[in-house]
């Protein structure tokens, strides 16, 4: 794991507004962690200063992955189910006496009936309140449920019996603070304009190395056939010396007979067979004859194997 991966995980364990007994804990940060071991792909690109990645893609990518870290909690309500409450002292030290706006009833099936808003008042422990950096006190939307379920139940006139909802939306208040923690995390707008011109520094380089190689290789390969032209036509003046000494024929038809081994059952035999050429040179040396087509094609035989049948012309 590198040093940027350890410091992400070590966020996901400091994630804000997470409460709940030991084991939920753990299995919350265990449900955030996946989602960054699910992606940890793209999260090395969104925090690595080599990633092309410009700094308004990171941070929208970055804002993403928290958004999917939020969703991967919904199975834990107590980690982002949030309501942000006003706070004074208690009976006691370890006590809140916490407020809240709230509707007094439930709201109905009409959607132009809306019950009128109030404040209600309930008593919880200090250690479950969250304040955030910005000094906004918070408790899990389950706790304030249980607050106003006991103000409710301890109201003395039945005109005060009523259902206490919450007005505002329960929220994952911690995820702006944690956001903020691993954009801490990223290069700076500089160190990314740095990297770029380094790169583009490089590719350039690169570019005119590339070319350079290239032009090479053009040279090379260009310097190597005109070397084997030359070659060739030393090959072919020799040759042509050699045949302007030998008995030659022109422009006759001639039949070749040559002999194929063929499989026969179990065993192997020779069978005679015979190929024409029709208007070719004849070139002897010895027994040797060399059937020259017109196109340059070239076939070696022997004396007694090649029969003149006549003049091509």
């Amino acid at each position: 794991m590198t040093e940027i991966e350890q410091e992400i995980f070590e966020a996901i364990e400091a994630l804000p507004a997470i409460y709940g007994k030991a084991d939920r804990k753990e299995k919350a940060i265990a449900a955030a962690r996946q989602v960054f071991e699910n992606r940890l792909g793209r999260i090395q690109q969104i925090f690595s200063i080599d990633s092309p990645l410009d700094l308004d893609s990171r941070l929208e990518e970055l804002n993403d992955i928290v958004e999917w870290i939020g969703f991967s909690l919904r199975k834990f309500p107590h980690t982002i189910k949030w309501l942000c409450v006003k706070v004074g002292k208690g009976p006691s030290e370890k006590s809140r006496r916490c407020s809240i706006e709230v509707y007094r009833g439930e709201p109905g099936p009409n959607p132009q009936y809306t019950p009128s808003i109030g404040k209600s008042t309930f008593i919880t422990a200090a250690s479950i309140i969250y304040s955030d950096a910005e000094g906004n006190a918070w408790l899990p939307e389950f706790v304030v449920k249980e607050g106003l379920e006991g103000v409710k139940q301890r109201a003395k006139y039945r005109s005060q019996q009523y259902v206490r909802v919450p007005v505002a939306a329960p929220t994952w208040p911690g995820k702006e603070e944690y956001l903020s923690r691993l954009t801490a995390l990223l290069p700076s707008q500089e160190e990314i304009d740095k990297k770029q011109e380094k790169r583009k520094v490089q590719a350039e380089k690169k570019r005119k190395e590339d070319k350079a190689r290239l032009a090479a290789q053009k040279l090379e390969l260009e310097k190597k056939r005109k070397l084997e032209e030359q070659k060739a036509a030393e090959e072919k003046q020799k040759k042509d010396a050699r045949r302007a000494k030998m008995e030659q024929v022109h422009s006759v038809n001639v039949t070749r007979s040559y002999s194929i081994q063929v499989k026969d059952g179990r065993y192997k035999r020779w069978q005679r067979c015979e190929e024409e050429f029709q208007d070719v040179s004849l070139f002897f040396s010895g027994q040797r004859v060399y059937i020259v087509e017109e196109n340059g094609n070239e076939t070696i035989s022997t004396r007694q194997n090649v029969q003149i049948q006549n003049s091509a012309a």
